[in-house]
């Protein structure tokens, strides 16, 4: 199986308890993490974003069990940013 790299959002509630709870599911999961940067706000708010490598499968497991949490508001899976742009540019010049 292939590995894909991904971008992770993930908007939740819970301030420093609900980050540990989201990053032990991470833990669970079999992907591989690049970087996590997590901003809170408005008291307990968190918006986290990941960059991960993994099988689809795998991704796609990883984020249904985050989906599941009642901490969780959003999450959000799509390719990096770079990857997008050569896929843009690849489709563009034909």
């Amino acid at each position: 199986m292939a590995m894909n790299r991904y971008k992770m959002y993930i908007s939740a509630f819970g301030g420093m308890d609900g980050l540990m709870r989201i990053v032990n599911i991470l833990r669970r999961g079999k992907v591989h993490y690049n970087q996590l940067h997590a901003r809170f706000s408005d008291g307990n708010r968190v918006e986290i974003t990941i960059y991960l490598e993994g099988e689809s499968k795998e991704v796609r497991w990883v984020a249904a069990k985050l989906d599941r949490l009642p901490e969780t508001y959003t999450v959000k899976v799509e390719p990096p940013e770079d990857e997008l742009s050569e896929a843009t540019a690849a489709a563009i010049r034909g």
